[in-house]
């Protein structure tokens, strides 16, 4: 017993303390930070609630996404109801500031709108002066334009009108205003409303229908897809040539272009019958009352007559939107940004392929252009607003849905959490450094973003906050305790026993050295490279933000991957692993992340020699760190202007064409599927495929979390699962009171109201993040009838006792025997999952398969063996009846 008590006693001793260990705060641990920010809130900058206020809005908004309608309840909706974007549900509008009624038949005359006392929308629409105001509104983000538009319905009119907005579909202005500002959008329309369009108004004569301009052309790419896939289909069954000259013709000749050929042929080779092909087609065969999705060819011949417009108007434009735009990637963005001089500030609202990762290229791309700027004597662009692409995931109910936010599927938590807060440093640093307005500025679009990927409710906020107060604190006291803050939510279900920093002297080592990254150049905390990275060559570490931004680059969901390769046609000098113009960050941001090397190439040094007997050999030496190992494809170097884009025909018919080959490649196989329903299929094409046989669809399924290596990434479940351990340990945003653990039964609010705490304790008590699922003291609490009265009613008896039975099994409680009615639920014969906790870990929920005869009645009791190097604190069940009959749950 005493040799153990040394040898754990040694084990916490991690390293000596340094000599000035004196103003080292070694007091300073996750308790005291927790105490902190109870009592002193987030920055003004961050946001100006209180952390309960932050965890309230955080719970309301997960509510939302929890629960999910099944496909048929789905299908049967009004449009895409859970991809609407982050500026609001479109139901009343289709697109920024355009109402959805305008798309509608209403043949009545549009009036000029009486202004009235309101002097916004007076000076708004006062010539001249009302375009220079309307500049400074847009100027100030989305966010800001909704808030006053919303104010009244002459503001609403009087903003739209001022601004000049651009239809991507229609491929014409919607609305032409004095001002410089462009908001390209791509409205929201349903399939009934372009086959009425065309039915009321087949030759598009009507001005006033925004559809029947462009439904017509929209039809006829539709056919023709279709049409390809019926000749593609007859030649390589051989059914289109009937004589033997044809079928020599035929067989020296290429079939389709080379884009995807061989995906092409293999997809359409797999439809077994031609004659109900054009029933596919999302007019004839989709509810009416679905989101249209656009053809990418269709996309494409729209993206080029948007190209024109802007190059024609470069020279005014001073404010661009991009709204939803199909095709839009961030080279687009730097070729259009690099042509408009005049332009000051962009906003990018969630358009499908730009990631979350792109914000740094995206600053990068702002600090090179106002270089040159500054040089040749023009304004600078002094703002940025940007909505990533949020992954929502597949919107009904189906083995893997999920909403996961910066992915569409799950990736490895350890490297996602670090990287995502990685990506957020450098972003920080980087538009702290250039002054770049909108981004990080409380409640615009990008916060927005951050506080909406899944994870614990107070973790951004509190990362953004410790961000703050480092370019704020001086001495290196308090610089350390915010160091630790900025840390915490990188940590929180990565490191374990971080309860216990202070006793293994975490402050002591922290921050004490950076880490240098071999793709980005850039040295920072070791807490932000993966377990995995940490142990490699220190010349090829590669750090979790570079990572983050390679598995968002290589995400094939919506045949993202796929239209990133047709675009690449229009850049052929690109080079995505050519490095961009970093920008520069503030000198005391050097603690913590540095530009190290800008080096890229390693220098060819052959460190062979001869020793005294003639002997060659390889001396060791230490590699230099250079930023020779890039893993992502960011760069926005090397790419046209936008006139020879325009002027380059070649290049747009060789992209014309592979956009064609995807939307046949798409169609064929979603022919499959359908045939696959109806079970006409013999050998199903779609085993292969995680999307269902449905890409690029509002029905495009999500891969599986059991081929990610490790702990998944977090989705809105699971982070509320996470988010009630930290709450019961005492880390959420109520103070733990002293001597006692947090009793959350007491709290009155959204959370613990009607049983809902312990309905998302019940309910997905499978998940791997059930950190410290419930000390002895809340068993009592959690049994209460007030507590799961409602959440037997909603989940079952079973489920709720398959939770208590979880709670029971606590470090704590060494033979705990379990209840009768959890007993019972376990044994149930619809129910044979027990939920039992690692006493070792107490961070990992393990599920354990059995049958009935593994548990007998209430002679069962769960029970943990002493530490050592036989049992190690595995869980054994035992049965009283017979001690011998014991499982071990490894």
């Amino acid at each position: 017993m005493g040799r153990n008590k040394n040898k754990n006693k040694n084990k916490n001793k991690r390293v000596d303390p340094s000599p000035d260990s004196n103003d080292v705060p070694e007091d300073y641990d996750m308790e005291k930070s927790q105490q902190r920010l109870l009592k002193e809130g987030f920055h003004p900058s961050v946001t100006s609630k209180t952390p309960d206020e932050v965890e309230k809005a955080w719970i309301a908004r997960a509510q939302q996404l929890i629960k999910r309608p099944t496909r048929e309840e789905f299908m049967g909706k009004m449009g895409d109801f859970y991809n609407s974007s982050f500026t609001t549900p479109r139901y009343l509008t289709t697109a920024m500031l355009l109402l959805r009624y305008e798309s509608k038949y209403v043949r009545a005359a549009k009036k000029p709108a009486d202004t009235g006392d309101n002097m916004l929308a007076t000076m708004l629409n006062t010539i001249d002066v009302g375009g220079e105001i309307a500049n400074i509104l847009f100027q100030q983000g989305w966010k800001s334009v909704l808030n006053t538009a919303i104010t009244s319905s002459t503001t609403w009119k009087a903003a739209a009108n001022s601004a000049k907005i651009w239809d991507f579909n229609a491929a014409s202005l919607r609305t032409d205003g004095s001002s410089g500002v462009l908001l390209v959008v791509a409205p929201e329309c349903t399939i009934g409303e372009l086959n009425m369009s065309n039915d009321l108004d087949p030759y598009g004569m009507d001005t006033s229908n925004s559809l029947s301009s462009w439904c017509r052309e929209a039809m006829k790419y539709e056919r023709e897809i279709y049409f390809s896939t019926y000749l593609i289909h007859g030649h390589i069954k051989g059914t289109i040539y009937r004589s033997k000259a044809d079928k020599q013709k035929r067989e020296g000749r290429k079939i389709i272009p080379d884009f995807m050929a061989d995906d092409i042929v293999s997809a359409v080779e797999h439809i077994r019958e031609t004659r109900d092909v054009w029933g596919s087609s999302q007019f004839i065969s989709n509810p009416q009352n679905q989101l249209f999705q656009p053809p990418v060819i269709f996309s494409a011949s729209r993206l080029r007559k948007m190209l024109m417009h802007i190059s024609e108007q470069k020279t005014v434009l001073q404010v661009l939107y991009f709204e939803k735009i199909p095709l839009l990637d961030r080279r687009m963005i730097a070729v259009i940004l690099r042509e408009c001089p005049n332009v000051r500030m962009i906003g990018i609202y969630d358009c499908p392929l730009i990631h979350f990762g792109d914000v740094l290229c995206l600053i990068d791309l702002i600090y090179e252009i106002n270089y040159k700027r500054r040089e040749a004597g023009l304004p600078e662009i002094a703002a940025l607003d940007f909505y990533p692409r949020y992954n929502h995931g597949t919107p009904f109910q189906s083995a893997n849905s999920a909403t996961y936010g910066l992915t569409w599927g799950p990736h490895k938590l350890d490297v996602v959490q670090r990287g995502f807060f990685n990506i957020i440093l450098k972003a920080f640093m980087k538009a702290k450094r250039m002054k770049l307005g909108l981004l990080f500025d409380e409640d615009k679009a990008f916060c927005e973003y951050l506080r909406r990927v899944p994870g614990p409710p107070l973790a951004v906020p509190t990362f953004l906050d410790a961000l703050h107060r480092y370019m704020e604190v001086k001495d290196e006291r308090s610089k350390k305790r915010v160091i630790y803050d900025l840390l915490k939510p990188v940590r929180l279900g990565l490191c374990r026993r971080m309860e216990s920093d202070r006793q293994e002297g975490y402050m002591s080592i922290m921050a004490k050295n950076l880490v240098f990254c071999s793709s980005c150049g850039y040295e920072t905390l070791e807490e932000f490279y993966s377990t995995t990275a940490r142990q490699m060559q220190p010349h090829s570490r590669v750090c979790a933000g570079c990572n983050l931004q390679r598995w968002l680059d290589e995400e094939e969901d919506h045949l993202k991957g796929h239209k990133k390769q047709a675009l690449n046609t229009l850049y052929p000098n690109w080079n995505g692993l050519n490095f961009n113009h970093d920008a520069p960050m503030p000198q005391t941001a050097k603690g913590i992340i540095k530009l190290q090397s800008t080096i890229s190439v390693r220098p060819d040094t052959n460190h062979t020699t001869v020793d005294r007997e003639g002997v060659m050999y390889t001396r060791q030496v230490m590699l230099d760190l250079i930023r020779d190992n890039k893993i992502h494809w960011d760069s926005l170097a090397n790419l046209p202007t936008l006139a020879d884009l325009l002027n380059s025909r070649q290049a747009w018919k060789h992209f014309s064409t592979n956009c064609n080959n995807l939307d046949v490649y798409c169609r064929a196989v979603r022919c499959v599927a359908e045939q696959d329903e109806e079970g006409k299929g013999k050998k199903s094409f779609l085993r292969s495929r995680f999307d269902g046989g449905m890409p690029d669809t509002a029905e495009e399924l999500q891969p599986s979390g059991d081929t990610v290596a490790g702990i998944p990434s977090y989705d809105i479940k699971s982070a509320i699962m996470f988010h009630v351990g930290l709450t019961m340990k005492g880390w959420g945003a109520v103070e733990k009171p002293a001597g006692k653990q947090c009793n959350l039964t007491e709290r009155d609010d959204a959370f613990c109201h009607n049983g809902l705490f312990t309905a998302h304790l019940c309910a997905f008590g499978t998940n791997d993040y059930l950190e410290a699922i419930c000390p002895g003291s809340h068993r009592q609490s959690l049994q209460r009838d007030d507590m799961g009265a409602s959440v037997r009613g909603q989940f079952g008896q079973d489920w709720w006792w398959k939770g208590v039975a979880a709670s029971t099994t606590d470090e704590g409680d060494e033979g705990s025997q379990l209840g009768e009615e959890a007993v019972r639920a376990l044994q149930s014969q619809h129910s044979r999952v027990a939920c039992l906790v690692s006493l070792r870990d107490g961070i990992e929920t393990k599920i354990w398969k059995m049958g009935s005869d593994k548990l007998t009645g209430y002679n069962t009791q769960v029970v943990r063996r002493k530490a050592g190097k036989r049992h190690n604190g595995y869980l054994y069940i035992i049965c009283k009846a017979n001690p011998r009959h014991k499982q071990r749950q490894s």
